[in-house]
């Protein structure tokens, strides 16, 4: 039900020039017609986006080869079940930023959902 992006978000982008594709889902807590009213194009296939944002990791079969990709990939610790999701992001030569991994000069990180990321969805 989470969304990396909130109407807002996608309003400020568009105003500056970028074109932002946002998947259709009947999932996702924020209605699509909001996402087109704040000026973002609704389309299934987002094989021509640059940069592909999400929240939790996508299906293995669904990755895009040689794309940008920024999520919560739950790779960093070496963690068994998600050991699959890394190797064909290496196979098909993919950018990962992972949320995990984003930090201050401090070493603080700077995305996080806390303590409602699991009620929220």
């Amino acid at each position: 039900r989470r969304a990396p992006l909130a109407p807002k978000h996608v309003k400020e982008l568009a105003h500056q020039g970028y074109k932002v594709l946002v998947q259709p889902s009947n999932r996702r807590a924020i209605h699509e017609k909001e996402y087109a009213k704040a000026g973002g194009i609704i389309e299934e296939d987002i094989s021509a986006a640059c940069l592909i944002v999400g929240v939790k990791r996508p299906p293995e079969d669904k990755l895009i080869p040689r794309k940008t990709y920024a999520f919560f990939s739950h790779t960093i610790k070496a963690q068994e079940a998600n050991m699959s999701l890394l190797d064909e992001i290496l196979k098909q030569e993919i950018r990962l930023i992972d949320y995990e991994k984003m930090m201050d000069p401090k070493g603080t990180r700077v995305v996080a959902f806390g303590q409602w990321a699991g009620v929220a969805g």
